[in-house]
């Protein structure tokens, strides 16, 4: 079981957009969290030293936790791999 979190900028974000619609292209479902409606999110992004949108959290029975920002289409294809 992989459950996958997309932290996004919002509807005029292109790297969320495609990470998005990648995710959906490969089948993987995900919730979507907007950054900008939640401080508690903007603080622990910023703690991460994440630079830019999306913030992709990745967690799974078999495998440790996984986080990146932007659009990272080979990430996306390895957890499908």
């Amino acid at each position: 079981m992989v459950n996958v979190t997309v932290y996004t900028a919002g509807p005029a974000c292109g790297a969320c957009t495609a990470t998005k619609l990648h995710l959906e292209r490969r089948g993987i479902a995900y919730t979507e969290v907007p950054i900008n409606t939640n401080t508690t999110v903007m603080e622990l992004i910023e703690y991460c030293n994440f630079s830019q949108a999306p913030v992709v959290c990745v967690e799974s029975d078999s495998a440790e936790r996984q986080a990146w920002d932007g659009y990272r289409p080979d990430r996306i294809d390895g957890l499908v791999a």
